[in-house]
């Protein structure tokens, strides 16, 4: 389904010729990918949804969706994004709905993607009004959105309460670095090694 998906947004894409106005709206999908980052950054040992397949392991799934589906539907919603303020209230209307129902009753519903710790389809809802309402506003009010953006950030590490602990925010880059200044330590001192 995951792979059913990718090659929709990508050809909606290319029948719609939306791959000229990627240096238009970048900002938009670089800040939608980032958000999408952090949030299996701050939340990596207390996911709230997580994707699910019987083939493709879920590291790559993770990286399919933030480094292609997700830049392509931004890429797509904004293309298409109407001129008239009730057409646009129409549009992002219609785009909440329609990410919902497929994550819903597509995804959920056929286990390729699980809700944990209190996570609902409202709570999806919630991100996707937060996603295409500020990817379209980032590029008039850069500022007032990465200033919102950090709020509603604060704000989910509040109501979930992923659990705080020594190491909990340290990614696989950082461990590596860290493990690798250990060896270099521990090798030129051989005092270290003793006992270890």
């Amino acid at each position: 389904m995951h792979l059913v998906l990718s090659l929709v947004v990508f050809l909606l894409n290319i029948k719609r010729k939306t791959y000229s106005n990627v240096k238009h709206y970048f900002p938009s999908i670089v800040y939608v990918m980032f958000f999408n980052s952090l949030y299996y950054y701050l939340f990596k040992h207390f996911l709230l949804w997580e994707f699910r397949s019987p083939v493709i392991k879920v590291k790559y799934l993770r990286g399919l969706y933030i480094f292609f589906i997700m830049p392509h539907v931004i890429l797509l919603y904004l293309s298409e994004f109407p001129s008239l303020w009730y057409k646009q209230l129409i549009h992002i209307v219609k785009w909440i709905a329609v990410s919902a129902a497929i994550e819903f009753f597509l995804f959920h519903r056929n286990k390729f993607i699980t809700f944990h710790h209190n996570w609902s389809i409202f709570w999806s809802v919630c991100v996707y009004i937060k996603m295409y309402l500020f990817s379209y506003l980032l590029l008039k009010r850069p500022l007032a959105i990465i200033n919102a953006s950090i709020a509603s950030v604060v704000c989910a590490l509040l109501v979930f309460k992923p659990p705080l602990s020594k190491g909990f925010y340290e990614g696989p880059l950082l461990k590596r670095i860290k493990g690798v200044t250990t060896y270099r330590i521990r090798k030129k001192n051989p005092l270290l090694r003793v006992g270890d």
